[in-house]
């Protein structure tokens, strides 16, 4: 073997080892807690813009606990007391920051949430929160909001 075709066999073997090692630590980040505390809120998120007060209180663990929300049941009143005045919101997260530790998670986000009237045109308001939120694991290990916080930004 000429040393021209060693070297691109070491080449391809250095590619073919780099693609493997990426995969891998990219399917582990995909699994990691972080991420799937991170995909978990996005999903909040997502069911909060679309009006799915159902699939928002599916977010919250059973044992959910707040001093602004007692429990789910206080959570859903409160999510029908929001779509009543207004009929469709926009979030648009600036940052976010999770932190897993032993026997939980902590996550720290600022959004600005903007409500609108009508067929959703026109902006009737707006307002940025921070809010942390503190996880735990369910019965069948997955991360659910147990505690949350929340104040308007001025």
């Amino acid at each position: 073997m000429t040393r021209r075709r060693l070297g691109q066999v070491a080449l391809g073997a250095a590619l073919v080892a780099g693609l493997v090692w990426g995969a891998f630590h990219l399917l582990a980040e995909e699994d990691s807690d972080e991420a799937k505390i991170a995909s978990l809120l996005d999903r909040c998120e997502e069911r909060f813009e679309e009006g799915d007060i159902d699939g928002v209180v599916d977010c919250f663990h059973p044992d959910f606990k707040s001093s602004q929300a007692k429990n789910r049941t206080e959570i859903r009143g409160l999510l029908l007391v929001i779509f009543r005045n207004r009929k469709k919101y926009s979030l648009s997260v600036s940052e976010r920051t999770i932190e897993v530790e032993e026997g939980g998670a902590k996550a720290k986000s600022s959004f600005v949430v903007t409500g609108f009237e009508g067929e959703g045109l026109i902006p009737e308001g707006r307002d940025s929160y921070d809010v942390k939120v503190e996880l735990a694991k369910n019965e069948g290990g997955d991360w659910l909001i147990s505690w949350v916080d929340w104040k308007v930004r001025r």
